[in-house]
């Protein structure tokens, strides 16, 4: 088999006449660093001598190629993932998000409105400790006595 790259524009594949490749189905996959190549499946006769059939292996399967195979790239491969831009939907699907944010609401904004209801209890306390006194001082003949 004979490998002419091309600066990789496009990648001829022929198989050597001087050796004789066996009958059979054969897988042709490129791997380069900077570019992606479909894989291609060779048939070789057996009956007929030199009949070789290539096609194409993948999302493209069944599409025959000319042979001797010219195979250009699809594209250049993504070794890493892009990461994508940042929202706050997966950012509110994480539970320990949830947890710290019920910390938060629990040490910041609870004692801060804990503290605006105790005020205001103590007010409605001392208005009743005014109403029971007035209402104490009123009647006299009301109050028991101690013995």
């Amino acid at each position: 088999m004979v490998v002419s790259p091309r600066n990789f524009a496009s990648l001829s594949i022929s198989l050597n006449s001087d050796r004789l490749v066996p009958p059979g189905i054969y897988s042709v996959e490129v791997i380069a660093s900077k570019h992606v190549f479909p894989a291609v499946r060779i048939e070789v006769s057996g009956s007929e001598q030199g009949k070789v059939r290539a096609m194409t292996a993948g999302v493209q399967a069944g599409r025959f190629v000319s042979y001797p195979l010219k195979l250009t790239p699809s594209n250049t491969p993504q070794f890493f993932d892009i990461p994508s831009d940042l929202s706050l939907a997966p950012l509110l699907k994480n539970p320990m998000v949830w947890m710290i944010g019920v910390g938060v609401f629990t040490s910041i904004v609870m004692p801060r409105v804990t503290a605006a209801y105790e005020a205001e209890v103590k007010e409605q306390k001392r208005e009743k400790e005014r109403e029971v006194a007035a209402g104490a001082a009123q009647s006299p003949g009301s109050r028991k006595r101690r013995n």
